[in-house]
Formats: structure tokens, sequence, C-alpha cells
């Protein structure tokens, strides 16, 4: 599982996620703090839940990750809000894998750790358009990894 989450304009991110046979390529905007929504996601996945959603606004549209326990597995799906050919809109699917959750909390972890040691603090919160690093979620998600 690889997961990085680059910071590519002010408020603007590109974020890719990528198992064996898939991957998936999204946006992420500054109007949602998405790194901290995802974090708390995950976390609370190895923290025991049996389901959690991240969802981030776009502009326009919304992607959604969907976390869902099925035993010892997990199965994510990446979801997009966008318009359909016939002028309606819907959810369309962009990346779906099942895998350990300790497999998805340590690459989405990781890419977070990786964005933090790039940019800093200070540098994260002036890309991210006034959203600090989470700080306070990290730490806790790699303790759940050791």
């Amino acid at each position: 599982m690889r997961f990085t989450y680059e910071l590519v304009g002010v408020g603007w991110a590109r974020v890719t996620i990528a198992d064996e046979g898939n991957n998936a390529e999204v946006v992420a905007s500054y109007l949602t703090d998405a790194l901290s929504v995802l974090l708390a996601a995950v976390l609370e996945m190895q923290q025991g839940a049996l389901s959690a959603v991240a969802s981030w606004e776009q502009e326009p549209g919304e992607v959604r990750w969907r976390f869902e326990r099925h035993d010892q597995q997990v199965e994510l799906a990446v979801d997009d809000w966008r318009g359909t050919s016939d002028g309606g809109s819907g959810w369309v699917t962009l990346f779906a894998t099942v895998d350990t959750m300790t497999s998805l909390a340590q690459a989405i972890a990781s890419g977070a750790r990786s964005v933090l040691d790039e940019w800093g603090p200070d540098g994260y919160l002036e890309k991210w358009a006034g959203h600090p690093f989470p700080a306070s979620l990290l730490p806790p998600l790699e303790s759940t990894l050791r």
C-alpha cells in the first residue's frame, strides 16, 4: 500500500493512493482540513471502529474515503461526487482495496510524516492556507503501529 500527500500550491494537495493493482490520484482543497480529517478516520479505525468516513469538500464536488472493517481486513473505497453524462450527478468509485488495517494505517501515517518532514509545521501552515499540520493526530496514530 502506498499513500502520498503532496502540497502543490497554496491550499491544494495532490494525493495518490495505490496498492499492487490499483491506483488513484485525487485533489484536496483548503475547503476541508483534508489530512486532519483523513488521519482522524484512520485513527478511529485503528482504535477498533467498524467503519469511518473522511469527507473532503472540493471546488465543486466532494471526495469521500470510506473504511469498513470485515474481520481482520478493512475495505477502503475512495469515492468522488461528480456530474454524470446524463446531466445528473453521483458517486464514482476511484479506488477500492481490501487490506489489513495495519497496512493501510502505516501507508497513510508514512505519507503524513513525509509531508511534515518536507515542509515542517510552519511551512505546512503557510502552504495549506491556514490549517495547521494535524500534530495532535499523527503521533497517536504512529503509536498504534509500534
